[in-house]
């Protein structure tokens, strides 16, 4: 049996006591549940059973809980960003015993989460613990630097951007013009949602982007192309829907399939 620091200052941390109480139950079982380096591949339904929840449920807590996680580019798997300082692990030093094991398990997922110096990797992990996820401010240089956390390798934020370009494309007037111009029979804000929603917004789309070696995307033109591929023709006496009633999926209409 292995016995594990917890941190008592928690409950009175602002992130973690605005938790809601299952993403308080997992944030500690995933604590109880990684490895000595804070990684845990992600089995969602295995921690549905053994919490006594929904696997959907777990998805969901999980949405709460981003800040506190960096994910595999595959999403398969979590780093916990605070774990090791609560341990009392923090520096890590090769010629600690205790140390060797951890460094091991960084070694196990070095090319999983891209990791070119482990202690860069971890502080750049407790700088978002504190700030938030940080937007990709380059793809490191192999001289130590690790790849920074950006769309290319986090679904969540590549969602966040999807869902940002689609909406800002619902909102102006003289592209969605153009576009209705373009493609006279069809309900362009409809044939646009069922883009994201059947592609765009899915994990197949981010795969589909991320291979791109652009690290900016150009969702008027990503629009543009698609649109005649997802098809939602006119039908005779229908209202055209306004941009508000096509914004609700970006509001949160649709459950993603999972947000790992």
């Amino acid at each position: 049996m292995s016995y594990r620091y917890t941190n008592t200052d928690k409950w009175n941390d602002g992130w973690f006591s605005n938790l809601k109480p299952l993403e308080k139950l997992l944030f500690n079982y995933l604590c109880d549940e990684c490895d000595i380096a804070g990684f845990i591949e992600v089995i969602t339904k295995n921690w549905a059973i053994e919490i006594g929840t929904t696997e959907s449920a777990i998805k969901e807590a999980l949405k709460g809980l981003q800040r506190a996680f960096i994910y595999s580019p595959e999403g398969d798997t979590i780093f916990i960003r605070n774990f090791l300082k609560h341990q009392k692990n923090l520096p890590l030093k090769e010629n600690n015993p205790a140390h060797k094991g951890i460094l091991k398990r960084f070694e196990l997922y070095r090319y999983k989460f891209d990791i070119q110096d482990v202690d860069l990797f971890i502080e750049r992990g407790l700088e978002g613990a504190s700030k938030g996820l940080e937007r990709g401010v380059g793809n490191g240089n192999g001289n130590g630097n690790i790849k920074a956390i950006s769309w290319k390798t986090d679904y969540n934020l590549y969602l966040e951007e999807c869902k940002r370009g689609f909406k800002e494309a619902y909102e102006d007037k003289e592209f969605m013009s153009k576009l209705q111009e373009f493609h006279i029979n069809l309900d362009i804000r409809k044939s646009m949602e069922k883009a994201f929603l059947s592609f765009w917004g899915t994990k197949t789309g981010w795969k589909n982007k991320k291979s791109s070696r652009s690290n900016e995307v150009d969702w008027r033109a990503t629009i543009m192309n698609t649109i005649s591929k997802n098809p939602v023709y006119k039908t005779n006496g229908r209202q055209q829907p306004t941009i508000n009633d096509d914004e609700r999926f970006i509001k949160g209409r649709r459950q993603e399939p999972s947000v790992i």
